[in-house]
């Protein structure tokens, strides 16, 4: 993507002034901590603007930033499969999928999230059903989704193996922690690293594949995209 070297008066000035504020912070707080200030300043303002962007773009924009998508989902999703989407929330990968032809529930242990879900419309079934409680009592599926689900639980072995029972394939998307070079200087100066506050890890590629080796999953396909590790398993 090629654009003017000349970037107009108003960012010209934007990048003075944060150069300006740059070294001026060094000059008063030192290097270490001047460092660690901008890296968190940095995190803020990163987490602001996705969130602002996605109220502005809606849908639009998480399918057109991120790995996961209605076109990627219908290259690995077949028609007709029988999907469980775990952490559904409000349902948004659930009416994406059914639309396949697809029979699919979505679970979510908010029953705000379920009830906008439902208000949604759509062919979805939906249920109040936290991911520590045994999902294998639901029946079998051809497919489940863990879209940005297990970055939040603790015990991730232990959901990844109850599904290799009932389940033959997962989707999987977390976030991923390497896309963002300075996150090496944020764990070194523990700073915030993480991309929700309510994040309980972040993934790295190895990280992920060996929770699924672990569980005896192969993934049989991969993307990094958008600061975001997105899996098939099998």
């Amino acid at each position: 993507m090629d654009f003017s070297r000349y970037k107009g008066l108003g960012h010209s000035v934007l990048w003075r002034a944060s150069y300006f504020l740059k070294n001026a912070s060094r000059v008063v707080l030192g290097h270490r901590k001047s460092t660690k200030w901008l890296l968190d300043v940095s995190w803020v303002f990163k987490r602001l603007a996705f969130e602002a962007s996605g109220e502005l773009f809606g849908d639009e924009f998480y399918s057109g930033s991120l790995a996961t998508n209605p076109v990627t989902l219908a290259k690995v999703i077949p028609s007709k499969s029988r999907v469980l989407d775990i952490g559904c929330g409000t349902g948004r990968w659930s009416r994406v999928v059914a639309d396949f032809g697809c029979d699919v529930l979505g679970v979510d242990h908010s029953p705000t999230n379920l009830a906008i879900a439902r208000a949604q419309g759509g062919k979805p079934a939906y249920i109040e059903l936290d991911v520590t409680q045994k999902l294998s009592d639901l029946g079998s599926f051809d497919v489940a989704l863990l879209i940005h689900l297990l970055e939040h639980i603790k015990d991730p072995i232990a959901l990844l193996r109850e599904l290799r029972t009932n389940c033959s394939k997962l989707v999987i998307e977390v976030p991923d922690l390497e896309s963002d070079p300075s996150n090496w200087a944020r764990v070194k100066l523990r700073s915030p690293f993480y991309s929700d506050a309510d994040h309980v890890r972040e993934y790295s590629m190895d990280l992920i594949a060996d929770h699924l080796a672990q569980t005896s999953w192969s993934i049989s396909y991969r993307e990094q995209k958008g600061s975001a590790i997105f899996l098939v398993a099998e």
